[in-house]
């Protein structure tokens, strides 16, 4: 917990100025409040004539110790000079104008906390959002989509106004509290008693309902999140459910989840809701308590009827702040549930790779290594690579060929650093590649993947991406080089049209395209395709095709392909199975070897 705690506060840091404006502003609140009390039995006495005025004496001077004979003297004074009406008038301005500065301070501690509140939950945001771009990719493959829209929304959304809203009420109802109490104890320690024994009884109530709280609070995050990744699931793949009538199948699960959901919301609005209504009717039954033994004082003539009322008036004052420092506690704990999973999220494991590495990759120069690598995924004890050594000059095309799972892709990740090897390593020219820094590296090599990915905006910006200075003419050249200006010509805003989301807007073709497009466009040295034309039309095809051939012997390339006949004019190909290397040469050497390689071509009838 403490740990959480120095989260939140680096959180508060960077608005420390706001957060003690805010703590300045209520505590001017508590003061006006608590102020008010004492002011009103002067007057009550001298108004309803329950001062001798043989007892008023003009005090020597001003001080704590003789606080009320100061007041009651000048009052009394105001009054004889004045008459009745005067000084009730002067009792009610001084009324409105001590509400009226209090007020101000608080409407200046809002505007200090909504400036602080506001600008947490962005820094929040941002973190998470960092966060998940920096993630080992093991990480994105366990953790479900919906649990992780559900952390940087609801979770912070949920930490904003429970745990953040207990900065209104940590410094104002505290003061407000001892100040009443202050006075309370002052004019009658007995019947204070009774209150003193409200607060403990209702802190140990409330403290034991709350128990629970963050636990369930956390809980029911978690089925949140479990349903929004359902309900992407569910639409990201509705073809195949109406496909195969499966609605029933996705209802049970979605049910299965949204009823618990409902159960442990209503245990944690119970126990919530129940906090505020608990210690309003405690104190009212004090109140009525207080009324009785009271009273009974000040017909005995123990205590004045100005004072009792003054001590009411101070009761009073104490039970709103009462409920909302309780209200903040539940608050507090079922935030604080909330951001544990916030936490859990940016205290996970980071890709090591993204910030190792201290060396300038300028480039490939020499070859790329694969020397002795062995790789499995955690918490698996099968390899899906075993004992790989390879090695590709600059400017050499190779292609990687093997039936699914034989591991070209995982090769790939690992060339492209998405991987770390389990055992041996790779190096570019010499150096291994976990030494190269993350910018330079990336700078250096493009991945054409067998899933186009895109984003919600423009083609323009889908192919240049981070390129925010775009030069138009690299950006024609890639559109032509890429088959993409034959379908964006026709469009009304050429370039500019917005794709929708993952480029729903256009057919699975156009995207490949465009992902092709933006390889091209970056122009790396290294280039990678994986499976890039599977979703083209064969002329669309055959035309990349030419543009990938005629990209120049500076590239180095690797592509993986099932279909054999984009592969046949490369300079090598390497075929594996089950995670090992069987077999490597041109085209025509493997045919003539007659092994695997030579099963795959008579499998597509390939000559």
């Amino acid at each position: 917990m403490r740990s959480e705690q120095k989260e939140i506060w680096s959180l508060l840091k960077p608005y420390r100025w706001y957060l003690g404006g805010h703590f300045l502003a209520n505590i001017l609140v508590a003061l006006f409040t608590v102020v008010s009390i004492p002011v009103l039995k002067p007057f009550f006495d001298v108004l309803f004539d329950q001062v001798n005025k043989t007892d008023i004496v003009k005090p020597d001077g001003f001080s704590m110790d003789n606080l009320m004979p100061f007041i009651n003297y000048h009052l009394h004074a105001f009054i004889e000079a004045n008459g009745k009406d005067q000084a009730l008038l002067f009792v009610c301005g001084l009324i409105v104008v001590n509400f009226l500065v209090k007020n101000v301070f608080r409407y200046v501690a809002l505007v200090f906390i909504a400036i602080l509140r506001n600008g947490v939950v962005r820094d929040l945001r941002k973190r998470v959002f960092d966060t998940l771009l920096v993630k080992p990719f093991n990480f994105y493959k366990d953790e479900r989509k919906g649990n992780l829209l559900t952390i940087i929304s609801g979770d912070v959304v949920e930490f904003e106004s429970s745990v953040l809203s207990v900065l209104e009420a940590i410094i104002r109802s505290p003061l407000i509290i001892i100040g009443s109490l202050s006075y309370m104890l002052y004019v009658s320690p007995t019947l204070t008693l009774y209150v003193l024994i409200l607060i403990v009884f209702t802190a140990v109530v409330i403290g034991g309902l709350s128990r629970r709280l963050k636990k369930d609070s956390k809980g029911a995050q978690d089925l949140v999140g479990s349903m929004l990744s359902i309900t992407e699931e569910s639409i990201h793949g509705i073809k195949t459910i109406r496909a195969y009538h499966a609605q029933d199948y996705v209802n049970k699960l979605f049910a299965i989840y949204n009823e618990g959901f409902r159960v442990l919301r209503n245990k944690i609005l119970f126990r919530k809701d129940l906090a505020s209504p608990l210690s309003e009717f405690l104190g009212v039954s004090v109140v009525a308590v207080l009324l009785y033994l009271g009273s009974s004082q000040v017909f005995t003539g123990a205590m004045e009827a100005s004072t009792f009322i003054t001590f009411i008036f101070a009761f009073y004052n104490i039970i709103d702040p009462a409920k909302s420092f309780s209200a903040a506690y539940y608050n507090y704990q079922k935030g604080m549930g909330a951001f544990s999973r916030i936490y859990e999220l940016l205290k996970s494991d980071q890709e090591t790779q993204l910030t190792s590495g201290e060396f300038e990759f300028a480039g490939l120069k020499n070859l790329i290594t694969i020397d002795g690598v062995n790789f499995k995924y955690p918490n698996e004890e099968s390899f899906v690579l075993q004992d790989i050594h390879l090695e590709i000059n600059q400017g050499e095309r190779i292609a990687l060929v093997g039936a699914s799972g034989s591991g070209k892709t995982t090769l790939v990740d690992l060339i492209c650093r998405f991987q770390k090897p389990t055992m041996g390593r790779i190096l570019f020219d010499y150096v291994d590649i976990k030494e190269y820094n993350e910018t330079s590296f990336r700078q250096n090599i493009s991945i054409v993947s067998q899933e186009p990915v895109l984003f919600h905006d423009s083609i323009r910006n889908n192919i240049c991406l981070n390129d925010v200075q775009h030069d138009d003419q690299r950006l024609m050249k890639a559109c032509h080089q890429a088959n993409v200006w034959t379908f964006v010509k026709h469009m009304e805003k050429g370039l500019d049209t917005i794709v929708g989301e993952g480029g729903g807007k256009l057919s699975g073709g156009q995207r490949q395209r465009i992902v092709l497009a933006r390889a091209l466009y970056f122009d790396a040295p290294i280039l990678i395709l994986d499976e890039a034309t599977s979703a083209l039309d064969s002329e669309s095809e055959d035309t990349i095709q030419k543009a990938i051939e005629s990209l120049g012997d500076d590239k180095t390339i690797i592509v993986i392909a099932h279909r054999l006949q984009t592969i046949k004019n490369v300079d090598r190909i390497v075929v594996l199975e089950e995670g090992r290397i069987i077999e490597q040469g041109r085209h025509d050497d493997l045919i003539d070897a007659d092994g695997v390689y030579k099963k795959f071509v008579e499998l597509q009838s390939f000559k």
